[in-house]
């Protein structure tokens, strides 16, 4: 699945890195994806977010924080294969730009999904809006 030109878009690796930084994701491993065939080859899509600390409402601010980022890094083979791209300037500066979006994103999750007011949404924007402040330094800390 990850051999050498079958990926047309590896650059998904790397951005997808800083994504999971950002999310306090650390559970990215090869069978976190899946594929579909294009004719030059496979496009890669990131699935299974579930242990997504920012996201998941079970930790709080002070817990995510404490955790390393490097433990956000995708595992084994993978992780080296992320390395291995250039350093992802471009999803970081995605982030870090788009918090002023993070309120309204948050706040439609319960409607988006024909749910209940979730009640750790303010938890999640508020640790989603300090990682983003300083997801550049986080992922360098993470792609050492």
């Amino acid at each position: 699945m990850f051999a050498t030109g079958s990926v047309v878009n590896p650059e998904l690796l790397s951005f997808l890195s800083a994504f999971d930084v950002w999310i306090a994701n650390e559970d990215r491993n090869v069978n976190n994806f899946v594929g579909d065939y294009e004719g030059r080859g496979t496009k890669l899509f990131a699935i299974d977010f579930e242990k997504a600390h920012a996201l998941n409402g079970r930790m709080d601010l002070f817990s995510v924080t404490a955790r390393p980022p490097r433990e956000m890094m995708p595992r084994e083979g993978l992780g080296a294969r992320c390395k291995g791209q250039p350093f992802p300037t471009e999803m970081c500066d995605r982030i870090a730009q788009n918090t002023n979006t993070l309120d309204r994103i948050v706040d439609n999750w319960h409607s988006d999904l024909g749910l209940s007011r979730i009640t750790w949404a303010d938890r999640a924007r508020s640790i989603l809006t300090q990682r983003a402040q300083r997801i550049s330094s986080l992922v360098q800390e993470a792609w050492r």
